[in-house]
């Protein structure tokens, strides 16, 4: 044991460099694809960029293109492999393949159409040639070069350029195309053919392979087997470096250089990483991005992302995001669960012990390769903080002080998770949570942290701990929905107070709630929104104030303080920082951890920000780091917008065999049929390729606005109402904030009741109708009051009229008594009929309603309901048809209830009907049963009325 600590010792405070690091220089963020994603060919063997917002990929199987979200493949009518690809600056793609060269372009629905070149080789042939690249020069000409051939097109025509010895593939340099031949010779290639630039024995039986900037008088040339040379006033000379020593037996394929940096794609070892000094900073290989180490082409976007294309998949390399990922692929590090700069050397607490590294300020972490892990701490370690200039770590097996003498255990309470610092009258002490006390430190004489006490009375688990301006100690229950407020005495054991709160008090029902000091105020997160301690209620309130200002990070589980004003939030996968120092909070960075392979530490996510250095995030597998440095300069770049939101729509005129697609720009209006005012959305971004990307797309039209928010690239836009309406698409992830926001109209034509001719023809109708009724009402009123009138001055003489008269008067008042109650009971039975068609029209518009949602208005549904409502009586019809048809039929309801008093209600309506002489399909609806129903009715009714199967019914209903 005394051997591990001495070695421990010396490697750690003899100032041993074991940081691989490297000033400014960000970690690429590398993200790949494989076959199963893109559904064509391993093999993929160039790329390119267009202006039209894909990426083209040259495949074994054809032609793909990309557009961040979708992939699609383009066979070749002679379905050959696609070997190079040229976007030309008209934006043609142009392409070559075996015994092939030809373009692309996009027609209206935005698919790509294939054109030969084979037509306009006047004169010329090649048969068995391959070719391997496509340029533009300075006069827009296309060339095309295979091993043994160079094709210029002018826009007109193809023809051959002559040479004497074919040179290795061209690249650019500094608006060139230069070659190598192997006899040693370095070409040019210009209007007038080849030209000699040097011979150099060095470059005989090589292929140059590049060639990179190195100052204002020299370059660097690259070869595939020898390695790289100085390219200096017309002479070579080995480049004596690290990287030649390594990379040269490589095989170098490509090779690119960008902002100082150069990056070396191999046969055999992935992608290298290179600065001028010809230091290897970072290597991408099957080690920990890469499922092979093949690289066959290399070329970077307008936004210095490096992409690549491998013998296995294809992929890029972000160069510049301003947060650095640094991911044990080796997991020997473990989970990380806390970080501590101290003298010069980074230390990680971690779910398998405690490591370190040397790591000077201004220093850029890459890789965990240098990082020792302190052998008495090799277990679970929640906790490393330094606290008054003296190290601590909370572990599974105690508390240690770390420091030039040692490791030496100050504890032996086990899990000390976090520490806080107090004071009692100027005198400053650390309390600390553990699996199920608060333990208090304090300094001895030679002012170290040493173990004072337990807190007697408390014995709960807490997850987290924090103490307010009046130095009270507050723990949240791990477990409990409970929250705990302690103020010691100076005993540093007993407490003053000791409170609880729960939802009785106000706390949120919340088992992932945590607490957080923020701005001198003690916050309780919750999935609702944060919670303060209000002191004049004695309980907790919701923090509105602050809620407002945060937006979807209101429910954030964690808080952490970045510096003064300056918190992170973190949100499920998400972080984001948050600047207090002026009146309305401001959302100055975003990161989402969306990647499979990499996230926060369930449960344990913790940030920890270090001054003049930056900010650490924990991670499963590593660790992220933000400088402050980069932070400036992430919210520098705000404000400029350069990628475009691709957007295809998908719609239908006719039905679902008649969808058009097309691709909408900004102020695209498209135009539907009320039937079909549905519109599908696929929204894609180079912004984030690959990735997930956090949409906000809003439709607003006269009467109201719809926001929502989404992740899915898809959209279904189908409750579209009649009109105009206004679509807007945004990123609303501020890690893909320069995503220019899209804006398009959808006019979906109005219903025909809606039109303004339908409305005036219905106008008029409706006119005329009530025109019509007031005027037939208004004869018929008068003309029964003429005949009332008559009838009153019949009788007032009584003395005039003879007997007979009298008799013969009297009956002529019994047939119209009785043609009256028959027209009453008619008029009873139709509104029987009205009442149940209106009743059947409500529950169709009903169930017509709930089909269409939004698309059939509010308004116009309930201006039909009441119309029918106000139609149907509320008094009983069948009453009044009962009452009237019996008085006309000579008591027919009554006799029947005497004679067959086993009849129910629905039995007499029946009898009713076929006294009337009505079918059983005219009876069916009145009865609001089947037709087939109302004939077993039928039947049944005939064995009451103990009917022989002679007898017809309505017959003896007629004669009854």
């Amino acid at each position: 044991m005394r051997n591990k600590s001495a070695l421990f010792l010396l490697v750690l405070f003899m100032g041993v460099n074991t940081c691989m690091w490297a000033n400014n220089f960000k970690i690429p963020q590398v993200t790949t694809f494989y076959k199963h994603q893109y559904h064509a060919s391993n093999r993929n063997w160039g790329v390119a960029h267009g202006k039209d917002g894909y990426v083209y990929i040259g495949n074994e199987k054809g032609l793909l293109s990309f557009d961040g979200v979708n992939w699609k493949l383009y066979e070749l009518p002679n379905h050959s492999r696609v070997r190079s690809i040229c976007v030309s600056s008209k934006g043609i793609i142009y392409t070559g393949s075996a015994a092939e060269i030809g373009y692309w372009k996009r027609d209206k629905s935005g698919e790509l159409k294939y054109t030969s070149l084979k037509p306009k080789m006047v004169g010329l042939t090649f048969h068995n040639q391959d070719i391997w690249r496509i340029f533009e020069d300075e006069k827009k000409q296309i060339i095309f070069q295979g091993f043994s051939l160079i094709l210029k097109y002018n826009g007109h025509q193809v023809a051959s350029v002559d040479m004497d010895a074919p040179p290795s593939l061209m690249v650019e340099f500094n608006d060139r195309l230069i070659g190598g031949t192997r006899r040693g010779n370095l070409v040019e290639l210009t209007e007038f053919g080849l030209s000699n630039i040097l011979h150099s024995e060095y470059l005989r039986g090589s292929f140059v392979k590049a060639v990179l900037p190195l100052s204002k008088q020299a370059s660097i040339i690259a070869t595939n087997n020898k390695g790289f040379f100085i390219w200096e006033n017309s002479e070579l000379k080995p480049w004596q470096c690290e990287a030649n020593d390594v990379i040269a037996s490589e095989g170098i394929n490509c090779a690119l250089s960008q902002n100082g940096y150069y990056y070396i794609g191999t046969v055999n070892s992935g992608i290298y990483v290179v600065n001028t000094k010809g230091k290897i900073l970072y290597q991408i290989n099957s080690k920990n991005h890469l499922q092979d180490n093949t690289i066959l082409f290399m070329q970077f976007d307008d936004h210095q992302r490096l992409w690549f294309t491998m013998s296995v998949g294809v992929g890029y390399a972000e160069l510049n995001n301003p947060l650095n990922l640094i991911i044990d692929h080796s997991r020997n590090i473990g989970a990380v669960h806390d970080v501590a700069f101290f003298n010069d050397k980074l230390y990680l607490a971690t779910n398998k012990g405690v490591f370190y590294t040397n790591f000077p300020k201004g220093s850029t972490l890459t890789s965990f390769r240098d990082f020792h892990s302190i052998p008495e701490l090799i277990g679970l370690a929640w906790s490393i903080k330094v606290i008054d200039n003296q190290l601590l770590c909370g572990h599974n097996k105690g508390t240690f002080l770390i420091s030039e003498k040692g490791v030496k255990r100050i504890s032996r309470i086990t899990g000390g998770k976090s520490y806080q610092l107090f004071k009692i009258k100027n005198n400053s002490y650390v309390v600390q949570n553990t699996y199920t006390e608060l333990v208090v430190f304090k300094k001895d004489e030679n002012r170290e942290w040493v173990f004072n006490s337990v807190i007697s009375g408390f014995y709960e688990p807490t997850f987290d701990i924090a103490v307010d301006h009046k130095n009270q100690i507050w723990a949240q229950h791990i477990r409990k929905n409970e929250l705990y407020s302690l103020r010691l005495q100076e005993n540093l054991r007993d407490a003053y107070s000791y409170n609880v709160y729960r939802q009785e008090q106000g706390l949120p029902l919340d088992m992932s709630s945590q607490i957080a000091e923020f701005n001198n105020r003690i916050v309780i997160t919750s999935s609702n929104g944060l919670y303060t301690y209000d002191q004049l209620k004695d309980s907790i309130v919701y923090y509105d104030e602050i809620n407002k200002q945060l937006g979807e990070y209101k429910s954030a589980s964690k808080i952490k303080k970045q510096s003064e004003n300056f918190y992170w939030f973190i949100k499920g996968a998400s972080i984001a920082l948050y600047d207090f120092s002026t009146e309305n909070a401001g959302k100055i960075f975003q990161y989402s951890f969306d990647e499979p392979h990499v996230g926060l530490v369930e449960r344990f996510e913790n940030i920890v920000s270090i001054e003049s250095i930056g900010s650490f995030i924990c991670l499963e597998n590593g660790i992220a780091f933000i400088s402050d440095d980069n932070l400036k300069l992430f919210n520098q770049k705000q404000s400029s917008a350069s990628f475009a939101l691709n957007v295809r729509g998908s719609y239908s005129l006719r039905g679902k065999k008649d969808e058009h697609t097309l691709r909408i720009k900004n102020s695209t209006i498209l135009e539907l049929p009320y039937k079909h005012s549905e519109v599908k959305l696929n929204i894609a971004t180079l912004a984030a390729p690959g990735k997930i990307l956090h949409l906000k797309y809003t439709i607003e039209n006269d009467e109201e606005k719809e926001v929502h928010y989404t992740t899915n690239p898809d959209a279904l836009l189908n409750r579209l109402k009649p009109g105009r309406s206004k679509v807007s698409i945004e990123v609303v992830d501020m890690q893909r904030n320069d995503v220019e926001p899209l804006t398009f109209f959808i006019e979906v034509e109005k219903p025909f009741y809606l039109k303004l001719r339908f409305l005036l023809i219905f106008g008029v109708v409706l006119v005329l109708v009530i025109f019509t009724s007031y005027y037939r009402f208004k004869r018929n009123l008068n003309k029964y009051i003429k005949d009332h009138k008559a009838e009153g001055n019949n009788l007032i003489e009584p003395k005039k009229i003879g007997v007979e008269d009298l008799l013969h008067q009297k009956e002529m008042l019994e047939e119209k008594v009785n043609a009256q109650n028959n027209q009453i009971a008619t008029g009873a039975l139709n509104s029987i009929r009205n009442k149940e068609v209106l009743t059947f029209l409500k529950s169709e518009l009903t169930e017509q309603k709930e089909i269409l949602g939004v698309r059939y208005p509010d308004k116009y549904y309930k201006k039909l309901v009441d119309l029918i409502d106000t139609n149907i009586h509320v008094e009983d019809d069948w009453v009044v048809f009962e009452k009237h048809f019996d008085e006309a039929n000579g008591n027919f309801f009554s006799k029947l209830k005497e004679e067959f008093p086993q009849l129910t209600p629905r039995d007499l309506r029946l009898c009713a009907y076929l006294k009337m002489n009505l079918s059983s399909k005219e009876i069916s609806p009145l009865l609001n049963i089947s037709e087939r129903s109302v004939e077993v009715h039928r039947y049944r009714l005939r064995k009451k009325l103990n009917l022989s199967s002679n007898s017809n019914l309505s017959d003896f209903m007629i004669a009854y």
